[in-house]
């Protein structure tokens, strides 16, 4: 991060390299531009001119296209603009939920639902080699009665003698 001094109101803020490569990081804020009063084809020209130097995924929908200034700590969780309140999906249906504390969180803090809905129901932490079967095959069904716990993998797999082939590996539906 880059300290930088705003042109209208002189408060120090801080921006990513790329925007002063881009000849951008000028005001601290949104506000601090507009009351500068610059005309709207002046605002496109540095529009345009950052765009040439982004990636094309900083287009894609939930990504933000400009550097905020902000530093990393103070926009995680919560305090990012893109935050949806703790709770994502999977393509495959599994729900994840923030909880960065957790001891078995994954890399960017979170856990999938499933898991700790079974750990509030048993009233413990689950080892990381007990699986969590869901009864009716929906993953992001999480009721308390859809739910059965297996010591490890090779029980769970016994639990499903009909869906294996002559190896022993899942099959696909």
């Amino acid at each position: 991060m880059i300290k930088r001094i705003c042109k209208k109101c002189n408060n120090t803020f801080y921006v990513c390299p790329s925007a002063v490569i881009n000849k951008g990081a000028i005001f601290c804020s949104k506000e601090c531009r507009n009351k500068q009063g610059w005309t709207i084809e002046h605002r496109r020209k540095i529009s345009n001119g950052v765009k040439k130097n982004l990636p094309k995924t900083a287009y894609k929908k939930g990504n933000i296209t400009w550097c905020t200034g902000k530093i990393r700590s103070e926009m995680l969780g919560n305090k990012h603009p893109n935050w949806r309140g703790g709770k994502s999906t999977r393509k495959d249906g599994y729900v994840f939920i923030y909880q960065p504390k957790h001891p078995f969180a994954m890399r960017k803090g979170y856990v999938l639902e499933h898991r700790l809905v079974m750990e509030k129901h048993i009233g413990r932490y689950l080892k990381p080699k007990e699986v969590v079967h869901h009864i009716n095959g929906n993953p992001s069904d999480n009721r308390t009665k859809n739910l059965k716990l297996f010591k490890n993998d090779s029980k769970h797999k016994l639990y499903h003698p009909h869906k294996r082939n002559k190896l022993g590996r899942f099959m696909k539906h």
